[in-house]
């Protein structure tokens, strides 16, 4: 595992290292802002990707990619209601998107009804069937007690670790479930402390 740790670290930093060079080349090449912020997100240093996304976005402020990522990274660091904002005003720009609507969803899970957020991890995964982005999703349909929901939706990162490493708690509240009867949701339900809390973001590729 800290071998599989440090292979990764190197892989990011070889990747901030290339597209900084990039940067350092044409300071105007949006996509290398963009993926400057996803690799530093991925790394967790939340304020240079921020920083990055804005860029990418001071350049061409229609770049969905952007956008999504950067509202997702709003929420993940407690700014929910700027994050809600942002994520509405997307889907209404760019109704027919997916990554919109998975964003919106992303939010919700965050800062809204997990009803509402699960109406829009389907309107994303019908607009676009077998993204793997939209695997935590589960996360949505895993709280809402929903099993074969979130498994729909964790089989579409099928065979990786992450996927691994997400079906043992999924098992086990199915197998809950069925001792304990269908609940509406893990908000709502007086026995919910029975049943496995997860954070699927937290698990490693």
């Amino acid at each position: 595992v800290l071998l599989a740790r440090g292979a990764r670290r190197a892989h990011y930093d070889a990747a901030v290292e290339h597209w900084q060079q990039a940067l350092e080349l044409n300071p105007n090449y949006w996509e290398a802002h963009n993926n400057l912020g996803l690799v530093l997100h991925a790394q967790g240093q939340l304020a240079d990707a921020v920083a990055a996304y804005e860029k990418a976005l001071a350049l061409d402020s229609n770049l969905i990619s952007s956008a999504a990522h950067l509202t997702r990274l709003r929420a993940e660091a407690g700014d929910t209601a700027k994050a809600y904002n942002e994520a509405v005003d997307l889907v209404k720009r760019r109704p027919e998107n997916a990554q919109a609507h998975f964003t919106l969803a992303y939010v919700l899970r965050y800062a809204g009804p997990l009803h509402d957020a699960a109406k829009e991890c389907d309107v994303a995964l019908a607009l676009d069937p077998g993204n793997y982005d939209f695997r935590s999703c589960s996360f949505v349909f895993f709280e809402l007690g929903n099993t074969n929901r979130a498994l729909e939706y964790v089989h579409l990162d099928s065979g990786s670790d992450w996927a691994a490493s997400v079906l043992p708690a999924i098992a086990v509240q199915s197998i809950m479930l069925q001792l304990l009867g269908p609940i509406d949701s893990l908000e709502t339900f007086s026995g919910r402390e029975a049943l496995p809390r997860f954070d699927f973001d937290k698990r490693e590729d």
